[in-house]
């Protein structure tokens, strides 16, 4: 659960990869896709996704949003 609560200010590192996804979410063409995030397990996967999801660029973007565990 702790990803859902981290600060974005206590965060290091994601600045690329956060880059990157907003990009391939935000760009392309008005078909539908699927943006995945992998890796081993403790790499940050679940606080990078939160972090798109909060993306003011991102809220303003889509008119619906939603966000959904996997496990």
């Amino acid at each position: 659960m702790a990803p859902y609560f981290i600060q974005e200010t206590q965060l290091v590192g994601f600045e690329y990869a956060r880059e990157e996804l907003v990009g391939l979410l935000m760009g392309g063409t008005d078909e539908c896709c699927v943006v995945s995030i992998v890796g081993l397990g403790g790499v940050g996967k679940t606080t990078l996704a939160k972090l798109l999801f909060d993306d003011p660029l991102v809220i303003r973007h889509f008119d619906c949003r939603s966000f959904i565990t996997v496990s």
